[in-house]
């Protein structure tokens, strides 16, 4: 009787067993981000993006917001530690009591800025259509068309510039077309307009007046002191946070972050002190700069008087166009004088008028703070316009002083070149750049001919 064959034995591939010995040994990435609407965690932020888009997108954050941080005054909305988040302004801001708010609000009427004094930053309208059409660059010469169009001719290089060498102190980049660094090689009379990007034409369409009426229930302010923090994204500037306060009560009435709806090409954090993780875990983020806006106007009419330091910055990201305003900057630089052209930052202005620091912390700055802080300015200024005036005086001399010593420099530089141009024994041409001595942008240059006779002048090659 024939032995049974043994059965084959089934040759394991080493290769595959690597192979599946290496996939089972994979760790899964680790899961960091979290839902803060579910809890549910993501290995990123886009997958957490995603999620919300689809799961909670209709959620109604306003009804969570106000059924977590319940007893609070009807319609005001700050879910953030206001008391943290201010620091010393918070504490030290300026109590009024109601029979005082009459008189105050006289005064604060007072202050508001004609449309006159409103720098051309400050939007007084809303857009045109052909408006709206200015913003369209020429793709050859990149000039906008509101600034170029029937006043300048299209020039431009054919070719793009070429690399700039590692190390160099070359400061333009010379452009293959013409070996040159010129602005232009080329020019002919007309341009050729790309037309605005549709977001950006969408958002100046958007840009609007306050409306007379809203449908909230919360009781219009009189006046309110608001600050913005902005990030950069491919739409332009971008509100990121925004707070506002009662400028008679001192009452916090909104301090939220906000949500960008396009993409962010620079968080700055070291100014917001905002990250995409921070905006992705905050519950309570209004929805985009049109979200933030609706905030803003359910407490406010077109009678309300805004109060902020360079303001139109905060209103052009807000989108809104309103005419009530006193405008921290306008306000000191107008102390000094109608012919003043230096302005003195929020800082500087509360460190010299109150002796409060802000903006120290090295987490970026606080929109709420610079409100707080905004309000106290404006307060300080139209309770004590002696020491107002006393300030500004100052001021005068200081910036006096500073024109006096520009001068004599410009002397002494002028009279140092001729000396030296007096031992070379000819007429020499002094070149120096106009943005040196007359603090100009663009740099061109002064030629003075120093000359003992007319002959002389005729040996210079320019």
């Amino acid at each position: 009787m024939a032995d049974d064959p043994k059965p084959k034995r089934r040759r394991r591939s080493r290769r595959g067993s690597a192979v599946k010995t290496q996939g089972t040994s994979q760790a899964s990435p680790k899961k960091n981000v979290q839902c803060p609407d579910c809890s549910k965690r993501f290995v990123n932020i886009q997958s957490l993006k995603q999620h919300r888009a689809e799961k909670h997108s209709e959620m109604n954050r306003s009804e969570a917001i106000v059924g977590n941080y319940a007893g609070r005054a009807e319609g005001v909305k700050h879910p953030r530690d206001i008391t943290a988040e201010a620091g010393a302004i918070f504490e030290a801001r300026t109590i009024i009591s109601a029979d005082e708010h009459a008189g105050l609000l006289a005064l604060l009427e007072q202050q508001c800025h004609s449309l006159d004094e409103l720098p051309k930053m400050y939007r007084l309208k809303q857009y045109s259509e052909e408006e709206i059409d200015g913003v369209s660059v020429c793709k050859r010469c990149h000039g906008m068309k509101r600034d170029i169009e029937g006043r300048k001719s299209c020039t431009y290089h054919t070719e793009k510039p070429k690399p700039m060498p590692a190390g160099t102190s070359q400061k333009k980049p010379v452009y293959k077309c013409c070996n040159t660094n010129s602005k232009g090689c080329v020019n002919v009379p007309t341009h050729e307009y790309m037309l605005p990007s549709k977001g950006l034409a969408s958002r100046l369409r958007k840009c609007q007046l306050t409306p007379l009426d809203q449908s909230s229930t919360a009781p219009k302010r009189a006046a309110i002191a608001l600050d913005c923090e902005m990030v950069g994204t491919v739409a332009g500037d971008y509100p990121v946070s925004l707070s506002a306060v009662d400028y008679l009560t001192g009452e916090v009435i909104l301090n939220r972050l906000v949500r960008p709806l396009v993409k962010v090409t620079d968080w700055r954090v070291r100014i917001t002190g905002v990250t995409e993780k921070t905006i992705a875990q905050d519950r309570a983020a209004l929805e985009g700069w049109e979200a933030a806006r609706a905030e803003l106007w359910a407490f406010m009419n077109p009678q309300t008087i805004l109060i902020g330091h360079s303001l139109a910055n905060d209103l052009k990201v807000l989108g809104m166009v309103h005419t009530r305003i006193v405008d921290s900057e306008i306000l000191t630089k107008k102390a000094v004088g109608p012919t003043c052209k230096r302005v003195w930052g929020l800082k500087t202005l509360c460190e010299t008028f109150l002796g409060i620091r802000i903006q120290a912390g090295k987490k970026g700055h606080s929109s709420l703070e610079d409100a707080l802080a905004t309000r106290e300015i404006v307060l300080w200024c139209t309770k004590n316009p002696e020491h107002l005036a006393t300030w500004a005086e100052q001021k005068r001399v200081q910036l006096a002083e500073e024109r006096a010593l520009i001068e004599l420099a410009k002397n002494e530089l002028k009279q140092k070149k001729m000396e030296d141009g007096q031992k070379e024994g000819r007429a020499l041409p002094i070149l120096t750049r106009r943005s040196e001595v007359l603090g100009k942008r663009k740099a061109e240059t002064l030629i003075i001919e120093i000359s003992e006779s007319e002959d002389t002048a005729d040996d210079l090659d320019f």
